[in-house]
């Protein structure tokens, strides 16, 4: 079972990070893999802690994978995109400066999400109610 939902999200997880990287003009690696490792932990975490919905696929249910995928996915994509182009160079020297400062903390919280998404995914591995859900 934990194959098969590391598998799940490891291709939901690819594919949303290919269309979001296409369509956002996303192409610096770094950023590309950061997206898909918050996805994909996000993805695994998601499908292991949502109600099991929809039809069976290889003996799981892929619908709540695939449901916070896309949430999570249209959420960073949302954070990531930058939505304002500055006119002059004072405006763009004064964006520089709080972009450097908005980084410091983003990261921050992307890391903070990082370490809850690991402590979600483990947590309920370790319940031992999950076998029990899975299998109804």
């Amino acid at each position: 079972m934990i194959i098969l939902d590391i598998l799940t999200a490891l291709l939901i997880a690819a594919l949303l990070t290919a269309i979001f990287s296409f369509a956002l003009r996303i192409a610096r690696t770094k950023e590309i893999l950061f997206f898909f490792f918050i996805l994909f932990l996000a993805t695994w975490a998601g499908g292991l802690w949502l109600v099991p919905f929809g039809p069976y696929l290889w003996g799981i249910r892929i619908f709540p994978f695939l449901f916070f995928a896309l949430v999570i996915a249209l959420l960073l994509a949302g954070f990531s995109h930058p939505w304002y182009r500055p006119r002059t160079r004072g405006e763009a020297l004064r964006q520089s400066d709080i972009q450097r400062d908005e980084r410091v903390i983003i990261n921050g919280l992307l890391w903070t999400l990082i370490v809850f998404l690991v402590v979600a995914i483990f947590v309920r591995y370790s319940s031992t109610g999950y076998m029990i859900n899975r299998r109804l």
